[in-house]
């Protein structure tokens, strides 16, 4: 019996950790795409993009 409870709280203990984690995406993804239009703004202002792909590869990004 006591093994079972040991079990169905290291379970719980384990499931929170994963969600805890999974909540915190949101927040990478978002610094992801900052840094994404910060790498594509110095690319366009070196000349390696032009305006019209810095134009879609902007929009692209905006969207994520």
């Amino acid at each position: 019996m006591l093994i079972c409870l040991l079990v169905v709280v290291f379970l719980v203990y384990g499931a929170s950790r994963v969600f805890s984690s999974l909540s915190r995406h949101p927040d990478i993804s978002s610094r992801d795409r900052i840094d994404s239009l910060e790498i594509l703004k110095a690319r366009f202002a070196n000349g390696e993009v032009s305006p019209v792909e810095y134009a879609k590869l902007k929009e692209i990004l905006s969207r994520l």
